[in-house]
């Protein structure tokens, strides 16, 4: 890459010669994959889709097992709601009831996707 005030080469983001700062070193180390653990590491989107439909499943398992004491929001890191449930019984069933139905539907566009 070239220093684009004096033209030589540069290695860093500072010009060793003329030490104007190059932004284009920033774009373009962005834009290169990085080099992790002697693996070439890209972001991808499977990762977080597989990392979607792993919560998904996750989430709608928590109800269908454990929503009266409200552990799907607990693992959602909604304690509110966790603790609401906790002490009421899922909203007394309606509550988990409604959650099975919204979590099943939100699994299945997941899983569809």
């Amino acid at each position: 890459m070239k220093c684009p005030s004096c033209g030589a080469p540069i290695k860093e983001a500072e010009c060793s010669y003329c030490g104007k700062v190059n932004e284009q070193f920033f774009q373009a180390e962005a834009s290169q994959p990085q080099h992790i653990a002697g693996t070439l590491a890209m972001p991808t989107q499977d990762h977080d889709h597989a990392q979607n439909k792993e919560q998904a499943i996750v989430k709608f398992v928590l109800c269908i097992f454990l929503g009266y004491f409200g552990v799907h929001y607990f693992y959602e890191k909604k304690i509110g709601l966790g603790l609401l449930y906790l002490f009421t019984g899922g909203l007394f069933g309606i509550g988990w009831f409604v959650d099975c139905i919204r979590l099943l539907i939100n699994m299945i566009k997941v899983l569809s996707n």
